[in-house]
């Protein structure tokens, strides 16, 4: 039987950090026009999540949702493989130096998961494959 692989969580903070991280890399020219497309559309999703995730919270306890509410938006694996190489790209190309701690952390975090995935993934192809 497989040894089931332990998916490390992503604390909260460093979805935040990794909107401020990839805005700055933004405006720092980090990306190439190729890569572009994929970060904004993560940074709009990101976005938009934390502006869902602060009206939850500011909400009273005792509101209730509207039943025609729209399903708030989701992060996809491939959401979060994005994140973690655009934060790795803009490392490398020396867009985050004034915040190089926070972003080699947010970086390391996000690939810790990532890697875990990976790994489970792998563990599952090669149990069907048997």
């Amino acid at each position: 039987m497989a040894e089931q692989t332990q998916i490390p969580v992503i604390p909260d903070e460093y979805f935040v950090a990794a909107l401020r991280l990839i805005g700055m890399a933004s405006l720092e020219g980090a990306y190439h026009a190729s890569e572009f497309r994929k970060v904004g559309a993560v940074y709009d999703l990101l976005n938009e999540l934390l502006e869902v995730y602060g009206q939850e919270n500011s909400d009273s306890a005792l509101s209730k949702k509207e039943a025609g509410d729209a399903e708030p938006p989701r992060l996809t694996i491939d959401h979060l493989f994005i994140i973690e190489v655009a934060v790795a790209f803009a490392l490398e190309r020396g867009k985050l130096e004034e915040q190089k701690e926070l972003a080699e952390a947010v970086r390391s975090g996000f690939k810790e998961h990532n890697d875990a995935i990976r790994k489970q993934s792998e563990q599952s192809s090669e149990a069907a494959v048997s």
